[in-house]
Order: C-alpha cells, then sequence, then structure tokens
C-alpha cells in the first residue's frame, strides 16, 4: 500500500516536472507553432515515462497550449494575429478591472513593491537596449513581477487568475513582438509612465495607459507577421 502511494507520488512529481518544462519551451517559443511534439523524443529528453509525457500534453492541450488530433498525435497550439487581438481585448478588459481595484486598495506595501520592480525591470531594459538578447528570458520575469505588482494590491482572486492566464498565452506572441521587426519600440518609457500614474492614483489615466501598452505589443506582433 505504502509502495503504490510512493509509486503514485513519484508520477505525479514526473508529470509536474515535464509539463513545466513542455511549457516552458512553448511558452519561450524554443518550439515554434504547430510543431509536433514526439511523446517519445520528449520522455529521452526529460528523462521520464511516456505516460508522464502523455499526461502533461494533455494538460497543455487543456490550456491551449497544445492540440491533439486522432491518428496524428500532439502539436503546439498555432498563432495568429486573430488569436493574439481577442487574446489583447481580454487582457485590457481584465487587467484594467484588476488596476481599479488595486489603486482603490493599494497600501504602502504594494507602493513599495511597484517601485522596486519598477527598478528591476529598468536594469533589465537597459541591458536589452545594449543589445544583448540572451537577456531576454531575465527581462520577461522582471516584466512580469512589474505588471503583477501594479494589481498587487487587487482583492478578486478570479479576476487575478483569469488574467494570469491571458498573461501566459500573450507570452509567446510578445516574444516575437520582442525580437525586432519594424515597429519595435522602447517600451521602457511606457513602464515609466505607468509607474508614475499608478503610484499617484490617476486611474483613469493608468487604466488608458496599460490598454495603449498592451495594443502596441498586438500592433508590433501584426506588423512583423506581415512581413515576414
Amino acid at each position: 500500500m505504502i509502495k503504490a502511494a510512493q509509486a503514485t507520488d513519484e508520477t505525479r512529481t514526473l508529470t509536474e516536472s515535464a509539463y513545466r518544462l513542455i511549457r516552458s519551451d512553448i511558452l519561450s517559443g524554443l518550439v515554434a507553432p504547430k510543431d509536433k511534439l514526439h511523446i517519445s523524443d520528449l520522455s529521452q529528453r526529460h528523462g521520464t515515462s511516456a505516460s508522464a509525457i502523455r499526461e502533461a500534453l494533455s494538460r497543455l492541450v487543456s490550456e491551449g497550449l497544445a492540440t491533439m488530433e486522432e491518428q496524428k498525435g500532439f502539436r503546439v497550439a498555432p498563432m495568429s494575429v486573430r488569436e493574439f487581438r481577442e487574446i489583447t481585448d481580454l487582457r485590457v478588459m481584465l487587467e484594467t478591472e484588476a488596476l481599479r481595484h488595486a489603486l482603490a486598495l493599494g497600501g504602502d506595501e504594494w507602493e513599495s513593491n511597484i517601485v522596486a520592480t519598477y527598478y528591476r525591470l529598468a536594469r533589465a531594459e537597459e541591458r536589452l537596449a545594449s543589445g544583448d538578447n540572451e537577456s531576454i528570458s531575465d527581462w520577461e520575469m522582471r516584466h512580469r513581477d512589474f505588471h503583477d505588482a501594479l494589481v498587487g494590491a487587487c482583492d478578486s482572486q478570479w479576476l487575478l487568475r483569469l488574467r494570469s492566464s491571458l498573461y501566459d498565452h500573450s507570452r509567446r506572441y510578445r516574444k516575437r513582438s520582442l525580437l525586432g521587426g519594424p515597429l519595435r519600440r522602447d517600451s521602457s518609457v511606457e513602464h515609466q509612465m505607468l509607474q508614475t500614474t499608478a503610484l499617484a492614483r490617476e486611474t483613469e489615466k493608468a487604466c488608458a495607459l496599460i490598454a495603449q501598452h498592451f495594443l502596441k505589443t498586438y500592433e508590433t506582433y501584426r506588423a512583423n507577421v506581415e512581413v515576414s
């Protein structure tokens, strides 16, 4: 009985590890949209069983990050301008609502976290601006920390949960926007303005800025697709 429970726990651990690693590969763009996800290859690469990989991929299908067809197996979910526009519109809706809550409820700790995460993001943006594309993963982490800090005082857990899911889905698209293109922009100015307006509790201005911020990323992606 104990051995069976231990085996079950070990399987869950292996599945969770595989899930996180494959998910990270998809979100970071390491595997391209529509790429085949071969269970045997992934099993070898991550040193786990085929059943653990299959369960991990099924979870990714339920999240919309992978697809599965009978007799054809698993693939990375496709990307499209239309999908990113839908994701962007929903993000604007949820983010502005979360921001309104945060600006109304935030205290000293919320303010200090915005200042700290903005500082770390600004340093990462300086490295990116210098041409250090190797720092993109570090920028991504600091970028998320800053945006999470902005809405950190929001008291709606469901709102934050849905917001987090959309953030993950937008990450694949934002990665391409970061890697150059006709509308590559200096987002550091936008982040600075977001920090300033949030700390000043300028709710309507902050909401307008966040909407503009998201839409610019969408426009950059769309322009890059059109010239590729």
